[in-house]
Parts: C-alpha cells; structure tokens; sequence
C-alpha cells in the first residue's frame, strides 16, 4: 500500500509539472484526433494507445502498458512533430490536457501532394487552416474531422458517418468554414504542390477608402507598393509586414482622394 501511495503521489507531481493549460474529458474506449502539444503524463492511464499516421513498418503503435519489471510504461516513447497528429484511445474516461507550447510555430508546412495528413496547430487555440498549416488552402484542398464516436482508420477517402468533411473551392470553404478545437488534430487532403504567388483580392472603395486583401505565408515579409502610370518611373512603398498565413487588409486612403489611377504589385520574401 505504500508502494502504490508514492506512486500516486509521483503521478500527480509529474501532471502539475508539465505546465498543461486546456483539459478535456476523453470518454473510455472513444478514439481523440490529437495534436503535439498533447501532455504525456495527462494520459498514461494503463492501456491507454496512441497510433501514428501514416502507419508504417517500424514503431507507430504506443502502448502503455507493463513492461518486463510489471511497471506501466510507454512501449517507446511517443514523439510529436512539429504541427504531427496522432489518435488517441484511453481504455478509460479520462482528463487530456495539452501543454502551453513554448516554442514559435514552424510554418509553414512543407506538404508533398497529394496526400492525407494528420495535423494540428503548434499553439493551445481554436484553429484554422491558415493557423495550423501557415498558409492559405488551395483550390480543391479538403480538410476532415473525426466526428464524435467515430472510426479513424480508413482506406481511400474518409467521410461520414466517421468525419465530417469540409472542401475548399471559388476562395471558399463548404459547407462551412472549419476549425479545430485546442489541442486537435485534422486530416487535410493537398491536391497539388503548394506554390505561392502573391495576390491582391476583393477590391473595393469602403467609405471612401480603396481596400483590398492580399493572401500571405506565415513568417514571409510581404510589401505593397503603388505607382501612379505605367511603366513606373517608380514604386512607393504603401505598407509592409510579416505575414502569419491569413489574409491581411491592406487600404489605401491616397486614391480616392488624388482622383486619378494608381497600379499596385506585392513583394513577398523571407523575412
């Protein structure tokens, strides 16, 4: 009995320790898509799995369970990558806790195409696909989410009943925009190689301001500039900052006002 008292008393110092700050409540046996910033000791309950994706020849199955000296341990030792999911199944209800990450994000993602991945945010929020891959979709991009009491495992194109499935076209999502809870991960289907070339959207005179929106890539310094004939004797420079994978507005109160033309390109770099 005092063995299993110190034990005990280890496990609780261990989860207090490790800085979690978002729980939520697996039911037993219930598969959880989670994400890398998930807190180990928050589920090392014996028999608790977790599987990699893809599966693969080698280690992608964690199991915690007795190990030679009947101790409950990892069978080996389950690591993330960054922005990496993984599925989760606790033999019984428990408390998940995700970590407050300490590192900067690192996007965005290099996705070869086409193909599934299992992602997640790098930070404890509500995501978005520009907050967990860094960038904006492309045309025919899909993004799925494990429904509650759903099967994770699949062949070919996963749907429902298991996911919902929320597909990217014309600059839009249906049937609506996605997002993933702290600490989830996602599967998100990439049709084709991310290539980005800086594009200036929706142009418009709001309150007699010109505003438009210019798609950008997470940590890539972006400048606007104008010039007002073409070709340009030169550029002026409107705006500049760093993008985070969202697009940005950028207005231009100038325009209106000089009551002639004005022409405009983006400069996208590394920062």
């Amino acid at each position: 009995m005092r063995a299993l008292l110190i034990a005990c008393f280890v496990a609780v110092l261990r989860l207090s320790a490790s800085a979690a700050t978002f729980c939520e409540t697996v039911p037993a046996n219930e598969y959880r898509l989670v994400g890398s910033t998930l807190c180990l000791p928050s589920v090392e309950v014996h028999g608790t799995t977790l599987y990699a994706w893809p599966p693969e020849e080698g280690t992608w199955i964690y199991t915690f369970d007795y190990d030679d000296n009947g101790n409950d341990a990892w069978s080996a030792q389950p690591t993330f990558s960054p922005g990496m999911g993984m599925f989760l199944k606790c033999p019984q209800t428990n408390l998940c806790c995700f970590e407050d990450p300490t590192n900067a994000p690192a996007l965005p993602l290099n996705l070869p195409s086409p193909a599934y991945w299992l992602l997640s945010c790098q930070s404890n929020m509500v995501a978005f696909f520009e907050d967990i891959v860094g960038r904006a979709p492309s045309e025919g991009t899909r993004l799925y989410k494990l429904n509650p009491g759903g099967y994770p495992l699949f062949s070919g194109n996963p749907g429902p009943p298991d996911y919902s499935v929320y597909t990217y076209a014309n600059h839009a999502w249906s049937p609506a925009t996605p997002s993933a809870a702290v600490g989830e991960a996602v599967f998100i289907y990439n049709p084709a190689a991310f290539t980005f070339t800086p594009t200036l959207l929706n142009p418009r005179i709001a309150a007699g301001t010109f505003t438009f929106e210019v798609e950008t890539v997470y940590g890539r310094a972006v400048k606007i500039e104008f010039s007002g004939e073409l070709p340009p004797v030169s550029w002026q420079e409107l705006s500049n900052f760093v993008g985070d994978g969202h697009a940005k507005t950028v207005t231009d109160p100038g325009l209106v006002n000089l009551g002639g033309e004005r022409y405009y390109r983006v400069r996208s770099t590394s920062p």
